[in-house]
């Protein structure tokens, strides 16, 4: 029930129109427990304080997703000492980030003038296993998707509001 689209939505709307901090946490509590991740994201871009973003930016570094990583290199992004954007670096999606990431736990070498990946096996007899930037990419892309797709969950959990 709590991770129905409706469901979701309701808790977004407590959280929004609410003034109390207790009614507030037990509503960001049923968004952690409902993994609605991109709710909580909608609520931390719209967050007006320091102490909300940062308590917003705590429950998505919960919910192990990759919306906190996005919030924290948009939150980076603005913060930019480069403000002529023509000498301002290109933007990186986050997938490109996790790319570059990969490709540090590999040598990369130059091969019949294309760009591979090598890892070297544990001993001087196995040659190197290497990839090329496309199977390299694809890896990362494989993973992910399939890290994304896990379901998330246990048994229902309907928060309790304060008060109530």
């Amino acid at each position: 029930m709590i991770g129905s689209d409706e469901a979701r939505a309701a808790l977004r709307d407590l959280y929004t129109r609410s003034t109390d901090t207790e009614f507030k946490e037990a509503a960001l509590q049923g968004m952690l427990m409902a993994g609605d991740e991109q709710g909580v994201l909608t609520l931390y871009r719209a967050a007006k304080t320091s102490d909300e973003k940062r308590s917003l930016l705590r429950t998505l570094t919960m919910m192990d997703g990759d919306a906190a990583l996005q919030a924290i290199d948009a939150a980076l992004e603005t913060k930019s000492p480069a403000t002529d954007p023509a000498t301002a670096p290109a933007a990186t999606t986050l997938l490109e980030k996790k790319f570059q990431r990969a490709a540090k736990q590999y040598e990369k070498v130059e091969h019949e003038g294309q760009t591979m990946y090598c890892q070297r096996t544990g001993t001087k007899s196995m040659p190197s296993t290497c990839l090329t930037e496309a199977q390299l990419r694809k890896e990362v892309e494989d993973f992910e998707s399939s890290r994304n797709s896990v379901p998330r969950g246990g048994p229902p959990v309907v928060p309790t509001v304060p008060g109530r």
